[in-house]
């Protein structure tokens, strides 16, 4: 997975199995810029910002190429896939039996 960018890198500071927590640092300051976490209400991860940070349009491409980047390592994950699932095709993990993904009947 790249973590390092033109001005910007991400550095692992949590991970809970399932989800992990990425810390975005400028590259010339090392200056704490935000987050990357799981936000469990939208069931993707997120870029949660420290406040007064101003970022332009190639950093944020840069965060962005980063957020698909876990999503899709989180998806990877998941080997199981139910076609009729209610809603969209999503992936449901065998050992997850609480999903809130479920056969239409």
């Amino acid at each position: 997975m790249r973590t390092e960018y033109k001005y910007i890198n991400f550095v692992k500071i949590g991970d809970t199995g399932k989800t992990s927590t990425w810390a975005i640092q400028n590259n010339r300051s090392d200056s704490s810029l935000g987050e990357i976490k799981w936000y469990s209400a939208w069931r993707e991860y997120c870029f949660f910002t420290t406040s007064g940070v101003v970022f332009n349009k190639s950093c944020m491409l840069d965060i962005l190429d980063f957020i698909k980047q876990l999503q899709e390592t989180r998806t990877k994950k998941c080997d199981y896939f139910v076609p009729g699932c209610v809603g969209k095709n999503m992936p449901i993990c065998k050992e997850r039996k609480d999903s809130k993904h479920y056969l239409a009947t």
